[in-house]
C-alpha cells in the first residue's frame, strides 16, 4: 500500500501547490476565478494515511491524533503496564486525561479536530 500511498500524497500536494498557486495570481474582481479554484478545492482528495493496526507507547493526546488519522479506530496493544503510567499523567506533571480511553471503552461520542466519531 505503501507506494500507492506515495503517489496518492504527491498529487495531492501538487493539486494543493496549484491551487494556491492560482489564489496567489487572483485580483478580487475576479469572480470567475474564484468560483474555479473554490471548485477545484472541492474537488480535492487527500488520501487516508497508511494503516497502522495498534500502538504500543502512545500519550492520550498522540492517541487522539491517531485515532483522527485512522478514522476513529487504533488498538493499544502492550504485555507491560506503561500505559497505566502514561494515563496517570507521566508526561503532563500529574495531570491525567483519559477521556479518550473512557470514549473507547464506553463507546462514547468523541470529537477530534472537528471530526466526530463514535
Amino acid at each position: 500500500m505503501e507506494p500507492q500511498y506515495k503517489k496518492d500524497l504527491s498529487i495531492f500536494l501538487s493539486q494543493k501547490k496549484m491551487i494556491e498557486n492560482k489564489r496567489k495570481k487572483l485580483s478580487a474582481d475576479n469572480q470567475e476565478a474564484i468560483e474555479a479554484i473554490a471548485e477545484k478545492e472541492a474537488l480535492l482528495f487527500e488520501s487516508p494515511a497508511l494503516p497502522k493496526l495498534f500502538l504500543t507507547d502512545a500519550t492520550t493526546e498522540s492517541l487522539a491524533g491517531a485515532l483522527c488519522e485512522q478514522g476513529g479506530k487504533i488498538s493499544i496493544i502492550t504485555d507491560e503496564g506503561g500505559i497505566l503510567d502514561t494515563c496517570s499523567g507521566l508526561y503532563t506533571g500529574g495531570t491525567s486525561n483519559i477521556d479518550v480511553l473512557l470514549k473507547g471503552w464506553d463507546g462514547g461520542n468523541l470529537r477530534i479536530k472537528g471530526k466526530p466519531f463514535h
